[in-house]
């Protein structure tokens, strides 16, 4: 994430680091060196800044040097954790512990009375996610296909019709065929090189600001993200995931590149969209669908080419199936 940051010369961003020396099990593995996370950040071409956290004309300041740096800062602010209760402060073991009636009235006893007025809570600004639509393609019966490149087509169509939406890549768009799209809108293309959990967590911040993020990677790979991908889920995200190279049609490219816990992946989220187009009619009408679903919403593709199978006419309803040929 400090990589990409520094990429997309991202100067409004201000990164916080609570350098507290504890975590939940141990001491963190820097402690109170704060000049190692200092060297991390410059390292990435971050301005970082090391701040006594419990000094607040200090952390004023520096949020005021943030404010006018002309690339990412940190703020790494040394902090005690507990600081100022005796049998708490500096010390590990009390991660989700509650304290008993005695230890509380020892530690309201020595910082005094809680001022229990609340602030009033701030509330996010709404996001709009308009309806999408496009002109489908026009496909021949038994031409063939392969759904990703159908996919990339419908992409590029959506894009000129749908200012908001956008794709992001994991160094593969040759293959998931998102190039076309990075090509006809480069200021819409987000190349997240590979790192797929940081490709997850970009859609989620895009899809805050109102965008339409189009997240497309092979299938397997989805899986080191699949952490990421759930919390969006939970944040109630707008991300339309494709995984291509699903299933085992790749077993030339062997087993690490063959999507098969994709689909049971998807399906363990309540609310996410899981759909699996046959050919490439129903791969564009499928785009679509998902361009106009609202949460998270996952398309399968297949790399190999197939027949067609659907004409213009065919319509796919999301929750619905095809029942091809009968026994």
């Amino acid at each position: 994430a400090a990589n990409s940051a520094s990429h997309y010369a991202l100067a409004s961003l201000c990164a916080i680091v609570d350098a507290n020396r504890l975590g939940q099990s141990g001491p963190t593995m820097h402690q109170h060196d704060l000049a190692h996370y200092a060297k991390k950040f410059e390292a990435f071409g971050w301005d970082a800044l090391v701040v006594d956290g419990h000094d607040m004309q200090e952390v004023l300041d520096a949020f005021k040097h943030a404010g006018s740096c002309s690339r990412p800062c940190a703020i790494i602010a040394k902090t005690v954790k507990r600081k100022g209760i005796s049998i708490l402060e500096n010390s590990g073991g009390w991660h989700g512990k509650p304290l008993s009636r005695a230890q509380l009235e020892t530690a309201l006893g020595e910082i005094g009375a809680a001022d229990v007025r609340l602030p009033s809570r701030v509330t996010s600004m709404p996001v709009s996610h308009t309806p999408s639509g496009f002109e489908p393609g026009i496909y021949r019966k038994d031409e063939m296909l392969s759904t990703r490149e159908a996919f990339g087509r419908a992409l590029v169509r959506l894009g000129k019709t749908d200012p908001t939406a956008v794709a992001l890549d994991a160094d593969v768009m040759n293959s998931t065929m998102t190039e076309g799209f990075f090509r006809e809108f480069p200021e819409r293309g987000f190349q997240t090189f590979i790192a797929e959990q940081n490709m997850a967590g970009m859609a989620a911040g895009l899809s805050a600001l109102g965008f339409k993020p189009f997240v497309a990677t092979f299938a397997s790979f989805l899986t080191r993200a699949y952490d990421f991908i759930r919390m969006a889920q939970y944040s109630q995200s707008n991300i339309k995931f494709a995984g291509s190279h699903a299933g085992i049609s790749i077993g030339a490219d062997g087993p690490s590149q063959m999507g098969l816990e994709d689909i049971p992946m998807f399906l363990s989220m309540p609310e996410a969209l899981v759909l699996y187009p046959s050919d490439a009619v129903s791969a564009e009408r499928l785009v679509d669908a998902v361009a106009r679903h609202t949460g998270i919403s996952y398309l399968r593709l297949t790399r190999d080419k197939t027949p067609v199978l659907y004409d213009g006419s065919d319509t796919f309803p999301p929750g619905g199936l095809k029942v091809l040929r009968k026994d």
